[in-house]
């Protein structure tokens, strides 16, 4: 099974922040990428219709947000719901081919972050102490039983779940000891095989994005002055520098062979440093290392600015605009990385304003907002084998995208085009 990936949901238990642009949410993500060999695509071609794609209603709940998923291999869908007006969640499972939802546990408001690894057990966080600080513990769920365990018992220590594979959950823990620096913050690796705990970083530098895929964890930490991109190799207990120019690195993705990340190193070309600091102005260019040579290389460099790098297979995806903001008229990118001549681009036949893309297999989506005047931000499709641009979804409202393993789709659908806190409808479509 590829890496999993999860959504990340600011705020706690009651009180849940607003889910923003898919800027910092990272979504499951599974299946074999398909591309031609020689690395040269189709054109884009008229849009596929939306009449291909089936689109079933998982739970009509106005509050569900989608934590875990593995739809590949057993076609289950795992997720924590709200349920209507409710002030707690419940763990439920979604079976695809029959259709039938099924609530896991009872009311429950101390659960926070979910994670399958497979077999009979779901990985949780769950708030375990009321006082000054709020410390969550890691859990157990067993599926045969029903039985929950506690894995980590700490006074001082809180974990979030951050990202697994089909071996290993990837665990943030804030050290919230009395007199302790905020931004202590340790990052430690749970084998579900043996129920050990692993720290493989202990900083307080800021860390600009972590991924896990298999055994590798690549993330930014702030050093120097300036942000690095560090891979630490679960196998071997080695942690090393993918990237230390001087400029800053930062959001990086890993499958398989290839890390990619956003890099500054040009920022001169349009912008430049100052410009960009003052005006938030991000002017990236996407840059990548290919594990088994040792080698950087660019994938883009250009004016434009292009963040927020998404990696299936050798296939490479990223947000550009003139500005660097989602905000920003844009376009989504996509090339493959193992081309002897690597030619991004465009997915997208309009330039629109654009929330970042994700991809796996032979999909890469984004929510559009080309039809934002008409009360629509629907999602859009990249079908990497044909070149075609496909339209998942035209509803009123915003189409929201919690999660994508191809052929399937997830999203939440609220008629309210502003809404951002993940009150609505939750679907899957799949793509034919």
């Amino acid at each position: 099974m590829a890496k999993q990936k999860i959504i990340v949901i600011g705020g706690m238990i009651i009180v849940i922040a607003v889910i923003t642009a898919l800027l910092v949410a990272r979504l499951t993500r599974n299946g074999k990428l398909v591309s031609q060999s020689n690395g040269n695509y189709l054109p884009i071609n008229s849009k596929t219709a939306i009449s291909e794609i089936s689109d079933d209603l998982v739970d009509s709940d106005k509050f569900n947000f989608v934590m875990y998923q593995d739809i590949q291999n057993v076609e289950k869908l795992f997720y924590i719901g709200w349920e209507g007006n409710n002030t707690s969640f419940i763990l439920k499972r979604y079976d695809i081919p029959s259709k039938q939802l099924t609530s896991l546990t009872n009311s429950d408001s101390t659960m926070y972050k979910i994670a399958y690894t497979g077999g009979d057990k779901i990985y949780l966080t769950k708030l375990t102490k009321y006082s000054t600080n709020k410390l969550y513990d890691l859990y157990s769920y067993n599926l045969t039983n029903q039985q929950l365990t506690n894995i980590t018992d700490s006074e001082n220590y809180t974990e979030t779940i951050i990202g697994y594979t089909n071996e290993y959950v990837l665990l943030d823990v804030a050290d919230l000891t009395p007199n302790a620096d905020p931004k202590h913050t340790k990052y430690s690796i749970y084998k579900t095989s043996d129920n050990t705990i692993t720290t493989f970083l202990d900083t307080i530098n800021t860390v600009l994005g972590m991924e896990i895929d298999g055994s590798k964890i690549v993330w930014s930490e702030e050093k120097s002055g300036n942000s690095d991109i560090f891979m630490y190799d679960i196998t071997t207990g080695q942690t090393s520098t993918i990237c230390d120019d001087p400029s800053n690195q930062e959001n990086p993705d890993i499958c398989g062979d290839y890390i990619v990340w956003c890099d500054h190193r040009n920022d001169n070309h349009n912008y430049g440093k100052s410009q960009s600091k003052k005006d938030g102005i991000n002017s990236g260019d996407i840059y990548a290392y290919r594990i088994s040579t040792g080698k950087t290389f660019p994938v883009e460099n250009t004016s434009d600015s292009s963040i927020y790098p998404q990696i299936s297979g050798s296939i490479a995806t990223w947000h550009m605009s003139k500005k660097g903001s989602v905000n920003d008229l844009a376009t989504i990118m996509v090339a493959d990385l193992s081309s002897p001549e690597i030619t991004p681009i465009p997915a997208s036949s309009e330039i629109s304003h654009k929330y970042p893309p994700l991809i796996d297999g032979d999909m890469v989506v984004w929510m559009d907002m080309r039809q934002y005047k008409l009360g629509k931000i629907n999602i859009y499709g990249y079908r990497i084998s044909s070149g075609t641009e496909i339209q998942l979804t035209n509803t009123n409202g915003r189409d929201k995208i919690e999660w994508l393993s191809f052929p399937y789709l997830v999203y939440n659908h609220n008629n309210d085009i502003k809404n951002q806190d993940g009150k609505g409808d939750l679907h899957i479509i799949k793509i034919r």
